[in-house]
């Protein structure tokens, strides 16, 4: 009987323990929560108060969407052409210049791109690529080159007209000030392989509405452009912006089919801000 006893007391006292133990864990459990949580929310704080003036901002952009065709057949017969579509951005930033004058904090002397993402929306036909554009030939087709480096776009950084009147804008640059927009050229090749020209289409135009010639389904080629932009002041600060960008091969009144797509898109105070890295 003695036994017994001393074997429930036994058993008893275990449990006992294990229930401190529980508790003794729950609380840690909660008091690391509430620190992190008390955390989170300084860490909030932080950022709203380094970012509730923005250093730099997107101020606009605007997008050029049309179509091309190269033509691989010999002696330029037109029948073997390769369709793509390609779209142009210019993407302006505002640096506060209006409000402040130029200082070390609202000027660049590092702009790169990069976490490039390209998306078609129903299916991967052609191939992509999102690279530099000169602004001398926005709005205008070239037969741009893929990169070697698909993930990343460096730019010059121009700090004087002189630097500026010998720049020819075959590599990407950028003032100093944010006085000129950065300029990007995304382009999907070989849409169509191997397209012909017919009798009935011998008054094809070599713009978008060679995509409606071609039968091509707007909504599976649309793209969806995503990348992150960084730029570093001259204080070594570095901020950096998201940017989304799709629905620009159509809207409800016009499309490429047309020819082209401009879209003008002006953003409000907060809406693309760049936010300090740390």
């Amino acid at each position: 009987m003695k036994n017994k006893i001393v074997k429930f007391s036994l058993i008893k006292a275990i449990c006992v323990i294990a229930v401190i133990i529980l508790i003794i864990v729950g609380y840690k459990n909660i008091i690391y929560i509430k620190i992190k949580n008390n955390e989170f929310a300084r860490q909030t704080d932080k950022i709203y108060e380094e970012n509730k003036d923005p250093v730099f901002k997107i101020k606009q952009i605007l997008i050029y969407s049309s179509a091309n065709a190269i033509d691989n057949s010999e002696g330029q017969t037109l029948q073997d052409l390769g369709i793509l579509q390609f779209t142009d951005l210019g993407i302006y930033i505002d640096n506060n210049n209006e409000k402040q004058e130029l200082n070390e904090k609202n000027t660049v002397k590092e702009l790169y791109i990069d976490n490039i993402k390209l998306e078609t929306t129903k299916e991967d036909k052609g191939n992509k690529f999102l690279t530099y554009k000169s602004p001398i030939k926005f709005g205008k087709f070239e037969n741009l080159n893929k990169p070697s480096d698909e993930n990343k776009i460096e730019y010059d950084i121009l700090y004087t007209n002189e630097e500026n009147s010998k720049n020819d804008y075959t590599k990407a640059a950028f003032f100093t000030d944010c006085s000129n927009p950065i300029t990007l050229g995304y382009i999907n090749k070989n849409i169509v392989r191997n397209y012909k020209i017919s009798k009935e289409n011998n008054l094809l135009s070599f713009n978008g509405s060679i995509l409606k010639t071609a039968k091509v389904d707007l909504d599976k080629i649309s793209p969806k452009i995503s990348f992150c932009i960084h730029i570093i002041n001259n204080l070594n600060e570095e901020y950096i912006c998201n940017l989304n960008i799709d629905n620009i091969l159509k809207d409800d009144k016009n499309s490429i089919y047309s020819g082209y797509m401009l879209i003008l898109n002006n953003f409000n105070e907060n809406e693309y801000t760049f936010f300090r890295k740390k």
